[in-house]
């Protein structure tokens, strides 16, 4: 899940899975595979079913030093892309189909909206006479993160001017 930088925050942002699994050793007689799944070569392929094993992060990093200078934890993987812009602002979303918007410097999470499905794939932001939009790409499936969703979508936000700026 690519990381993305930001001259402005000199940070850079990486989206992550934090995800417990056992891997077991066994001859080729203990592996199975059935057909239309992913084969991993692991007789727990999926790792644990306990959903609570299935996090996520989002953590910016200081592109210099390498400290972190915060993080964001998500109930699961978060494995969209990352979006930061000129205003300090950085997009990203999750699997439970949230857009967000953080402070880029801070973490704080400036806005949070359902955008109709997981998110896994692209974020982008555009400007067109004037007026900012966020476009977001929603709806997806995995079968190794065991995510289903309705048809996907190409979800477009608009955002507000702030009054005396541009």
């Amino acid at each position: 899940y690519g990381p993305t930088y930001s001259p402005e925050q000199n940070a850079l942002y990486v989206n992550s899975i934090d995800w417990c699994t056992v891997v077991k050793l066994g001859g080729a007689e203990t592996l199975e595979h059935t057909p239309g799944k992913p084969f991993l070569g692991s007789s727990n392929a999926f790792g644990d079913s306990d959903s609570h094993n299935k996090t996520g992060w989002l953590t910016a990093v200081d592109a210099d030093s390498g400290k972190i200078l915060w993080k964001y934890r998500s109930s699961l993987p978060m494995v969209a892309a990352i979006t930061p812009t000129a205003g300090g602002v950085v997009f990203t979303g999750d699997l439970e189909g949230n857009l967000l918007a953080f402070d880029g410097a801070s973490g704080k999470i400036l806005f949070q909206k359902k955008a109709g499905g997981p998110i896994g794939g692209g974020v982008v932001t555009y400007m067109i006479d004037g007026k900012q939009y966020v476009g977001v790409a929603a709806g997806m499936e995995g079968a190794i993160m065991q995510i289903k969703s309705g048809p996907a979508a190409v979800v477009i936000y608009a955002l507000p001017l702030q009054s005396g700026k541009r």
